[in-house]
């Protein structure tokens, strides 16, 4: 009996690592940004994991890149900010977490609607994880910094 468990719980670890493995994930990888960007209307937490991914800073020389992301990045946070609040959560590299705050505070594009986004996200209500209402807290301080610059 107790073989029977052992294996079906090495099933079960062997199907997650082999759905979250799936794509190996590279930084600055435009093509990641480009699929994020055409599944906007139906994004799911995993693409928009693998879009967050993508980001570093080996891409801060690539300014194709950092342009392209930074929109595609203020889309999500505009249309699914659970999503990203959820994608925040989970990236638990405090400094890289950071980075992303950073970007959010100086955007790369004048043209983001900084305040609509802001005014946006002031609504959201946080129904669930701790995390969540500290992320939400921290994108809106980037945010007011960012309006602050303009």
């Amino acid at each position: 009996m107790k073989r029977g468990k052992a294996l079906i719980y090495l099933v079960a670890i062997a199907s997650f690592f082999t759905s979250h493995a799936q794509e190996f994930i590279t930084k600055c990888d435009v093509q990641i940004v480009r699929r994020t960007e055409q599944q906007l209307n139906n994004l799911t937490l995993d693409s928009a994991m693998k879009f967050f991914m993508t980001f570093g800073e080996e891409c801060s020389n690539n300014a194709e890149f950092s342009e392209y992301w930074d929109e595609v990045m203020f889309e999500i946070l505009d249309k699914h900010p659970e999503i990203y609040l959820q994608c925040m959560c989970e990236l638990t590299d405090k400094k890289y977490r950071n980075a992303i705050l950073e970007e959010i505070e100086s955007p790369v594009n004048d043209g983001i609607n900084n305040r609509g986004i802001r005014e946006h996200l002031n609504d959201f209500e946080i129904l669930q994880e701790k995390c969540q209402g500290k992320v939400l807290r921290e994108t809106i301080h980037a945010l007011d910094m960012a309006v602050n610059k303009k």
